[in-house]
């Protein structure tokens, strides 16, 4: 039905190849966009160049808030005295 609604002009994307892999189980309900933005991050299109485990969840939230916090697009001009000291300086 999709194909002969755009004359076929949009690929068929059922017969992509699909890779099974296996995923971490999160442990708690609020970890799951961390795990999709660090399988983002790690998929080279056929595998995790690094694996990704249930048990570094926390060390990629802090890298997240960290990514986030410094980032030079963040506009925010003063953070609280114990995340200031962290910025870097241009």
């Amino acid at each position: 039905l999709f194909q002969l609604e755009t004359d076929g002009t949009v690929k068929q994307f059922t017969r992509f190849k699909r890779p099974i892999i296996d995923v971490c189980v999160q442990s708690h309900d609020n970890d799951s966009g961390f795990f999709a933005i660090k399988f983002m991050e790690l998929w080279n299109g056929e595998s995790f160049h690094v694996p990704v485990l249930t048990e570094n969840v926390r060390q990629y939230m802090s890298q997240l808030l960290f990514y986030g916090l410094y980032h030079r697009m963040n506009t925010v001009t003063k953070l609280p005295a114990g995340l200031e000291a962290h910025r870097h300086r241009v």
